[in-house]
C-alpha cells in the first residue's frame, strides 16, 4: 500500500478546485504579474473567460499561486480591465492603491500632474463603481463615479452612469477632472461643473457621445462657457484655453470660444453637426482637435503656429484645406494631419510649412491638388499613400537636404507622372528618392528628375523606389547617385504585360556646369531588373560625349550623339546596339570659318528636332537639318563646340570640347593640300580611330598597311584635313 502526503493531497485538491472554477461557465480568469515576495504583493495584469452573469464584478483583493503562497493584489495594470461589455458594477477593494497611473491619495488638493486610471474603456453597460470604505486612495460617490480619496479628483465616469434627466452635476468639491474621466460615456447629455474645477486635457468630454451642453456654477473663474464652448484657465499664465465644444450640440457653426489662443486636444472631436469652424486667433491647435466633424472646408489663419497630431483626420465631408500664405503657419504638418479624409480634394497655401510628417494625407483617395515645392521636405513615411494625384509637379525652388520617408506616394493608383525637373540647385542637395517612394502606382508612366537626384537607402533591406512592379515607360534623368548598389527600376508582370522598353533620357551634360568630376553619374548597368516572367529592354538616350561609369546594361539599346559611337564601344562589345542620334559634319578651311552640317539619320525610332551650335559657349543661330552653315569666327579660335537638340521632346546637349580634337568623319571632308612644312599630323582610320602622330605635313606611312587614311594637319595656319589612299 502506497503512503500519501496529506499536505500534497491538499495542494492537489486546491489546484483541482481552482481549475474547476476556471473552467466553469461562470468563471472570469485573471492573470497577475509584478510579484513581490518580500512585500507579498502583486498586480492584476489582464482578464479572460466569461463575465459574471449578474453583471457585478468584484476585483480580487488577494491571489494564491500554485505553491500556496498568498499575495495581496495592490495594483491594476493599465488596460487590464477594458472591454468588460456585460459588467454593470465594479467593486474595488481596499487593497488596491494603484490603478493605471493613479496612485496619489492627495484628497482635495489640485494635483500637479494628471492621474489617469487607463482602465474601464469599452464598458458600455457599466453603471457604477463601488469602492470599499477601507480603501485609502480611491473613493466612489453615491451615483457611482470614481474619485480620488476625499472626492477631489474625478477619475472615471461609468459609460452608462444612471443620472436623472440625463443631467450630471459634479459636486462642488471637485477640483480636478482626469483627462479620460468621461471617455466612452453615453448617458450624460447635460453637464454642470463647479467653476473652480481644473480639467486635464479634454477630460474625455469629446469622447462622450451624448453631451449637448455645458454649464458652470459657483464662485470662481477657472471654468467658463462661451458660445457653448467650455474654457479652462491655464494654471501658469492665467489665459483661457478651449477645452471642448459639446459633441452632441445641434449648432452647425462655431468658433473658438472666448477667442482662446490655445485649442486643446480633441476640442471639437466628433462634432458631426458642425459644418463650419472658425479658428479666429488660435495659435495652437491640439491633436485631433478638428477630427471627425461635419466640416467641408477649413481655413488656418496666419496666427497658427502649432498643430497637433491627427488634427483633421477622419473628416468624411472635408473637401478643402486652406492656410494663410503670409502667416506663421506651423512649420511642420504633423502625423496624420488630414489622413483618412475620403472626400478631400485640395490643400492650398503652404505658408511657412516646410516639412510633412508620417501619413499626413494618407488614405485621401480624392486628393488631387497640392502645392508641391522643391524645398518641401517629405520626411515622414506614407505621406501621400493612397491619394488621388494624377500628376505631381514640383514648382521651382532650391532643393533642401533631408532624409525622405518611405512610401511617400505609395499606392497612388491614378498617378501617371512625377515631374521634378524644374527644381534648382540640386548640385548641393540632390533630389531624394526613398524606399517604395512610388511603389504600387501601376499607372505611373513618366518620371522627370532635376539636374541631380539620389536614391536613398537607409538599410540593405529597403525596397526599390518604385517597388517591384515598376511601370515607367519614360524616365528623364540627369545625374543620379545611389544606383550602383541594387536595381531601382524593377519590372514585373502587370496586367499581363511582360515586356517593357522604357525610354530613358539621360541629359547628363547639363551637370557639368556644377561639378565636372561627378556630373555623369548614372550606372545604368545596375539600375534595371525584371522578374516574375517579365523582361526589360531599356532604350537609353545619352547626350554625354563620354559615357557614365558602369553604364552597360546587356539588354539595353543606346542612342548617343554624333561622333560618340566609338566612345560607347564597351556597350557594343557587350552585344548592345549603339546608334548615333544624328550626323555632324565639320570642315576647317585654311584661314577660314568652321563649317558645319547636321543631318538626321533615317530609320531610327525617335524624333530629333531643332538644333543649335554653340562655339566657345556662345550661342549661334538655329539651323536646319541638311544645310551647311558657317561659324562667324575663324576656326583656329574655336576651343569648344556644343550641340543642343531636342529628342522626343526632351532637351539634350552634347559638349564635344575642342572640335579640333574630334575624330574625323571622312564623308564630310574637303581635301585640302597642306602648304606648311612645319606641321604636326595625326593619322586616323576613316571611322575616326587615332593611329598615331607624325612630324611634318607629308608623313611617312610606310609603317601602315594599304588602305584609306585621314590626315589631320596642324600648323600655324590652323587645322586641315586630307584624305589619302596608300
Amino acid at each position: 500500500m502506497n503512503s500519501t502526503n496529506p499536505g500534497k493531497l491538499f495542494r492537489c485538491a486546491a489546484t483541482a478546485v481552482m481549475l474547476v472554477a476556471s473552467l466553469s461557465s461562470e468563471a472570469i480568469i485573471y492573470k497577475y504579474d509584478e510579484f513581490n515576495s518580500t512585500a507579498g504583493t502583486c498586480r492584476l495584469a489582464s482578464w479572460s473567460g466569461n463575465q459574471p452573469s449578474s453583471g457585478k464584478l468584484t476585483i480580487p483583493s488577494s491571489y494564491v499561486d500554485d505553491k500556496g503562497r498568498m499575495y495581496n493584489v495592490t495594483s491594476i495594470a493599465s488596460h487590464s480591465l477594458d472591454n468588460l461589455t456585460e459588467v454593470t458594477q465594479i467593486t474595488i477593494p481596499g487593497s488596491i492603491v494603484r490603478i493605471g497611473d493613479s496612485a496619489f491619495g492627495k484628497g482635495t488638493a489640485i494635483t500637479d500632474a494628471d492621474e489617469r486610471v487607463y482602465n474601464f474603456f469599452n464598458c458600455p453597460s457599466l453603471e457604477k463603481f463601488v469602492v470599499t470604505p477601507d480603501n485609502k486612495v480611491f473613493q466612489s460617490t453615491e451615483d457611482g463615479l470614481l474619485y480620488s480619496k476625499g472626492l477631489g479628483q474625478l477619475l472615471r465616469v461609468p459609460d452608462h452612469v444612471v443620472v436623472a434627466d440625463s443631467t450630471l452635476k459634479l459636486s462642488s468639491g471637485t477640483v480636478a477632472i482626469s483627462e479620460d474621466a468621461f471617455r466612452g460615456n453615453t448617458s450624460v447629455a447635460r453637464l454642470e461643473l463647479p467653476a473652480e474645477a481644473r480639467i486635464y486635457g479634454n477630460g474625455g468630454l469629446n469622447r462622450a457621445s451624448s453631451i449637448a451642453s455645458y454649464s458652470v456654477y459657483g464662485d470662481g473663474a477657472r471654468l467658463k462657457v462661451s458660445f457653448e464652448a467650455l474654457l479652462c484657465k491655464d494654471i501658469e499664465d492665467g489665459s483661457y484655453e478651449m477645452v471642448s465644444f459639446p459633441r452632441a450640440s445641434a449648432t452647425d457653426e462655431a468658433g473658438v470660444g472666448g477667442n482662446a489662443a490655445v485649442v486643446r486636444d480633441e476640442a471639437f472631436f466628433g462634432c458631426a453637426n458642425l459644418k463650419k469652424i472658425y479658428l479666429h486667433q488660435a495659435r495652437s491647435i491640439g491633436a485631433r482637435a478638428l477630427s471627425q466633424t461635419g466640416i467641408t472646408e477649413i481655413f488656418f489663419p496666419r496666427e497658427v503656429e502649432q498643430l497637433g497630431e491627427g488634427v483633421l483626420e477622419r473628416n468624411n465631408n472635408l473637401i478643402s484645406i486652406r492656410s494663410s500664405m503670409d502667416g506663421y503657419m506651423a512649420p511642420v504638418l504633423p502625423k496624420h494631419f488630414a489622413s483618412d479624409c475620403p472626400n478631400l480634394i485640395r490643400y492650398d497655401g503652404l505658408g511657412k510649412v516646410y516639412d510633412l510628417s508620417t501619413a499626413a494625407f494618407k488614405n485621401c483617395p480624392n486628393l488631387k491638388e497640392f502645392p508641391f515645392k522643391g524645398n518641401l521636405r517629405l520626411s515622414g513615411d506614407s505621406i501621400f499613400f493612397n491619394t488621388g494625384f494624377e500628376r505631381i509637379e514640383f514648382t521651382g525652388a532650391t532643393a533642401e537636404e533631408y532624409e525622405p520617408g518611405r512610401a511617400i506616394f505609395g499606392n497612388c493608383r491614378n498617378l501617371r507622372e512625377i515631374d521634378a525637373s524644374i527644381i534648382s540647385h540640386t548640385n548641393d542637395n540632390p533630389f531624394p528618392f526613398s524606399s517604395d517612394y512610388a511603389s504600387g502606382c501601376l499607372k505611373l508612366k513618366t518620371l522627370r528628375l532635376p539636374t541631380f537626384a539620389r536614391i536613398v537607402r537607409k538599410d540593405k533591406t529597403d525596397n526599390p523606389p518604385f517597388g517591384y512592379s515598376c511601370t515607367l515607360d519614360t524616365i528623364e534623368s540627369h545625374t543620379v547617385y545611389g544606383l550602383e548598389t541594387t536595381p531601382s527600376f524593377c519590372y514585373s508582370t502587370v496586367n499581363s504585360e511582360r515586356e517593357y522598353r522604357p525610354m530613358v533620357m539621360l541629359a547628363l551634360t547639363d551637370g557639368q556646369t556644377w561639378e565636372k568630376n561627378v556630373w555623369n553619374e548614372w550606372p545604368a548597368g545596375n539600375a534595371f531588373a525584371a522578374g516574375n516572367g517579365a523582361a526589360v529592354y531599356p532604350q537609353i538616350y545619352i547626350d554625354s560625349y563620354n559615357p557614365p561609369a558602369n553604364y552597360v546594361n546587356k539588354n539595353a539599346t543606346y542612342y548617343v550623339g554624333a561622333m560618340c559611337k566609338e566612345n560607347y564601344s564597351e556597350a557594343s562589345d557587350a552585344g548592345c546596339e549603339v546608334h548615333e542620334l544624328f550626323k555632324l559634319t565639320l570642315e576647317f578651311p585654311k584661314g577660314g570659318n568652321m563649317m558645319y552640317q547636321v543631318d538626321t539619320i533615317p530609320g531610327l525610332p525617335h524624333q530629333i528636332k531643332t538644333f543649335t551650335i554653340r562655339t566657345n559657349h556662345k550661342r549661334t543661330n538655329l539651323g536646319d537639318f541638311g544645310k551647311k552653315y558657317s561659324v562667324s569666327d575663324d576656326h583656329i579660335n574655336i576651343t569648344n563646340l556644343t550641340v543642343t537638340y531636342v529628342v522626343n521632346g526632351y532637351s539634350f546637349e552634347t559638349d564635344y570640347g575642342d572640335p579640333h580634337d574630334l575624330p574625323v568623319d571622312s564623308s564630310g571632308i574637303d581635301i585640302i593640300t597642306p602648304e606648311s612644312i612645319d606641321a604636326e599630323t595625326e593619322i586616323y582610320t576613316p571611322s575616326g580611330h587615332l593611329l598615331g602622330r607624325k612630324h611634318g605635313c607629308q608623313p611617312d606611312l610606310t609603317d601602315y598597311p594599304a588602305g584609306m587614311y585621314i590626315l589631320r594637319i596642324k600648323d600655324n595656319n590652323g587645322v586641315r584635313t586630307e584624305k589619302i589612299k596608300k
